[in-house]
């Protein structure tokens, strides 16, 4: 049997949703329904008499006249709101009663009021037929009837709309955002430094530049990278740098935004992702802060997270698909490489890994190049003094070093506007200085705010700050003495030192290492120990007392210590690694443990403690020597600090030089030690 043939629906109905469809049917099927069943009509008043609303029959009234014996007072003839011939009988005593009037029937009315003597009010012809409304009245009558119904129905049907959870992902706004090829421009030049991830990248552009080129010799398409690194050094941007180098489209969604409410949502969002991805090949995917979705699985509490997990596993699955998807290279980049899934990293998946480090000295003079174009500078700032000053800056800092010293810069236009003189033009080295220190503390203070402080503080201040450079240089003339041999290295050069407070501290000791070597050794180590508690010691010593501004000093040295005795071996009880790379990163800290503080037996921590207490004992020791052969330079530098708050390394030199070292004997250094710490003098370790 042949099908009939049906008329195709026009286009644009196509594009109208399924639910405004069915309202609108409703509408209609609803208000036909009620127009017919009360719409506009003609009844003649013999009918409207006997169903009118709330009107008696004419029969009725006519039977009331014929017994009346003087109750009925009147009767009005006259016309009810919808235009029907009625008549209205008073009595007495008792409400009126209206009825209908048929067609003809008023000459008998009139005639029983006659003969039983009631008045009667109107004498009119009453038309055969009378309308009892009409359709707009009937449409408006239904409308207002249904109006609260109407309005509670599009409120539900919003509300599902909105929470329903099948509708979660049909938003039309993709998470990702979308960069078309030639939009990003930037370029492995813009990158400075970090030659290392430099020439990884190569790799990556070459086969986003010929896609078959490894297919065709039998080799498996690479499918992806990881950019591991520290916050600032320069992850995204040497992703977009490559994108740029490609010339091809760039991808970008954080891992965050795949963490959604519902579950599967999530999975969604990462095929979204690749169908896009496949439109758009040649193309780079990067998947920026990828630890929050690619966590290891069945961890935490409670086993895990079902969301995140099927989310990880679409992702996988994604990665696996990558055959078909010639020219799609995902990198992903993270700060927490050792919490992401073995899955995520295995072979054939994200297969390289380009570590991004932070900057060394050569890379920060590199940054700094990129950044100090289109600004002016005064002849006297030296680069590579900046550099060397930068060395804990990641590659972020520095750009903001810069941008800052725009800032410092202003502030001086804008004193000099109001004290009407002549406006600065360049960026001097003092702008620069300042906005390194604000970039180290993280907020500059006043330069007054120290000066309003109490004449007994600044000098607990002074003799804090002076503490920590005192012991500091000494370690670091050790080294000179050494001929600059790097493994004896304990020290850095002063550059800079303040009372001057700012965030939440009472001064700031700036110092620059010459030795940037990753690998320290025992005596480089005991040496940071000495340099962090140098400034305890030397307010205990010379103030009679210790201030709160030593917290932070105290925590920095036990984390060394602690360090030597459970990580690196540095200790009388071997080779051990214990402690944080046995915690399940997951869990807290103390949950992933066992009996004992470091996953081990009570016994076995207690000689982790006391082992760590022989550390922070011989940096004390160090500390205390360095401050006794130099006891007359700390006094000095103490009434200089007093007065000026701020010295730089020429001013510290020149009182240096002023005071030679005097010997201090073990058996001092031990009385000091006594004085301070008991229980550090009765531990028997080697004499610094």
């Amino acid at each position: 049997m042949k099908k009939p043939n049906f008329p195709k629906l026009p286009a644009w109905l196509k594009t109208v949703p399924k639910w405004l469809i069915m309202v609108g049917v409703f509408l209609v099927i609803f208000f036909i329904t009620n127009l017919f069943s009360a719409g506009p009509a003609e009844y003649d008043a013999l009918q409207f008499a006997q169903k009118g609303d709330g009107i008696r029959s004419f029969d009725t009234a006519l039977s009331l006249i014929k017994k009346d014996n003087g109750e009925i007072e009147r009767i009005t003839s006259g016309r009810d709101t919808w235009g029907n011939p009625v008549i209205t009988i008073k009595r007495i005593g008792t409400t009126p009663m209206t009825a209908g009037l048929p067609p003809g029937e008023w000459p008998t009315v009139k005639a029983l009021a006659d003969e039983k003597h009631i008045p009667l009010d109107g004498t009119y012809q009453l038309p055969v037929k009378a309308k009892t409304g009409t359709w707009r009245e009937a449409v408006w009558t239904i409308f207002a009837a249904w109006i609260p119904y109407l309005i509670m129905a599009g409120v539900m049907l919003f509300l599902f709309k909105r929470f329903n959870p099948m509708n979660a992902g049909k938003n039309k706004t993709p998470k990702h955002r979308i960069y078309q090829k030639g939009t990003v421009t930037e370029k492995l030049d813009k990158f400075a430094g970090n030659d290392e991830a430099k020439l990884e990248s190569v790799e990556i552009i070459e086969f986003l530049q010929n896609p078959t080129a490894l297919a065709k010799h039998g080799a498996v398409v690479p499918r992806g990278a990881l950019m591991v690194g520290e916050p600032g050094n320069g992850k995204t941007l040497l992703a977009r740098c490559i994108a740029g180098e490609a010339g091809v489209a760039f991808i970008s969604i954080s891992g965050s935004d795949f963490v959604e409410m519902f579950v599967g949502m999530g999975a969604k969002a990462v095929r979204d992702l690749f169908e896009d991805a496949k439109k758009l090949a040649p193309c780079i995917i990067f998947i920026d802060e990828i630890d929050a979705v690619g966590r290891q699985r069945g961890t935490g509490m409670g086993g895990g997270n079902d969301e995140r997990e099927q989310t990880l596993n679409q992702l996988l699955v994604e990665l696996d698909g990558f055959d078909k998807m010639p020219g799609v290279y995902v990198i992903a980049a993270t700060n927490r490489a050792d919490v992401l899934d073995k899955a995520l990293l295995r072979a054939g998946r994200l297969t390289k890994t380009i570590t991004v480090e932070a900057p060394d000295l050569h890379a920060r003079k590199l940054i700094l190049e990129v950044h100090r174009k289109g600004k002016t500078f005064a002849k006297d700032v030296d680069f590579d003094h900046i550099a060397n000053s930068t060395w804990s800056f990641s590659g972020a800092d520095i750009a903001e070093l810069m941008n800052r010293s725009v800032v410092l810069m202003m502030r001086r236009v804008t004193a000099a506007k109001k004290l009407g003189q002549k406006l600065p033009t360049e960026i001097t080295s003092a702008d620069i200085e300042d906005a390194i220190i604000e970039g180290t503390m993280k907020a500059l203070a006043s330069k007054s705010s120290s000066r309003r402080q109490d004449p007994s503080v600044k000098r607990m201040l002074a003799y804090h700050e002076g503490g920590h450079g005192l012991v500091t240089e000494a370690g670091y003339q050790r080294w000179l003495a050494s001929n600059k041999h790097w493994a004896h290295q304990w020290g850095n050069a002063l550059r800079r030192l303040t009372i001057v407070g700012a965030a939440g501290t009472g001064g700031h000791m700036q110092a620059t290492p010459d030795n940037t070597s990753p690998v320290q050794t025992e005596e480089a180590l005991l040496g940071r120990i000495a340099s962090a508690v140098g400034a305890t010691i030397a307010e205990r010593m010379y103030t009679g007392t210790a201030s709160t501004g030593n917290s932070n000093d105290l925590k920095q040295a036990y984390n060394i210590a602690k360090m030597m005795v459970t990580k690196f071996g540095m200790s009388k009880l071997g080779a051990l690694s214990v402690g944080a790379d046995q915690e399940n990163p997951n869990l807290g800290r103390q949950m992933g443990m066992g009996a004992g503080a470091y996953g081990l037996s009570n016994e076995s921590s207690n000689q982790i403690d006391q082992e760590i207490l022989v550390k922070l004992a011989t940096g004390c020791r160090m500390a205390i020597r360095a401050l006794l052969e130099r006891e007359q330079f700390l006094h000095a530098l103490a009434d200089l600090l007093v007065v000026k708050e701020t010295i730089a390394r020429a001013e510290w030199l020149e009182l240096w030089n002023k005071f030679e070292p005097v010997y201090v004997s073990d058996a001092q250094v031990e009385t000091e030690l006594k004085k301070l710490w008991p229980r550090f003098e009765r531990l028997s370790v080697r004499r610094a």
